[in-house]
């Protein structure tokens, strides 16, 4: 019999470790991938440092929905609906056509990261915009699906510990986005 492939071995480590220490590790993965988010679209999309700057000012707060209700649809609602969705039922369709996802669990993941980037997919941008946005939300999506199946492995509230991992994401969604700014920031006044 050949040996544990490094995606198994992986796989192996991550279901020995604490829970706390898989969902720090699934948050800083998926804050990584927003700032480069962020970077795709200032360099190749069509929201710039201006557009994201706006956003934050108290004019741009207004604008935008209640803080208490983005909070409770944003941090709660959403990612526990979208790990229902996009992580739960997709890897049960596969426990239903008896796939071996014990021994296995790519081919799952990868069709759940596709189905949550694609659902992701922005309508009213450009399609620059939609594609870097569709790109990092399967990337999300993946690492999401890949900790719902490390949780579910090991028998850890697989759904509540997903949706914690994606609420902080929301939670803290803008922190990327600040971070791009201050570097931006500090980058074009070093070049003038």
């Amino acid at each position: 019999m050949m040996g544990k492939s490094k995606f198994e071995k992986l796989t192996d480590r991550l279901v020995k470790m604490s829970t706390w220490k898989v969902v720090l590790l699934g948050f800083a993965m998926v804050m990584t991938i927003t700032f480069l988010q962020q970077v795709a679209f200032h360099l190749w999309g069509t929201i710039k440092v201006e557009d994201l700057r706006y956003m934050f000012t108290a004019e741009g707060l207004e604008e935008q929905v209640h803080f208490s209700r983005a909070f409770l649809i944003g941090v709660i609602y959403v990612p526990l609906v979208e790990t229902l969705i996009y992580q739960v039922l997709i890897l049960k369709i596969f426990f239903y056509l008896n796939y071996e996802f014990e021994y296995k669990i790519g081919l799952p993941v990868i069709v759940s990261a596709l189905i949550f980037g694609f659902a992701h997919w922005r309508i009213p941008s450009t399609i620059i915009d939609s594609i870097i946005k569709t790109i990092c939300s399967s990337l999300i999506g993946l690492i999401l699906a890949y900790s719902y199946a490390v949780f579910h492995l090991s028998d850890r509230k697989a759904i509540i510990n997903t949706a914690i991992i994606h609420g902080l994401l929301n939670l803290y969604s803008a922190t990327p986005a600040l971070l791009f700014i201050r570097i931006y920031d500090m980058f074009k006044s070093l070049l003038n």
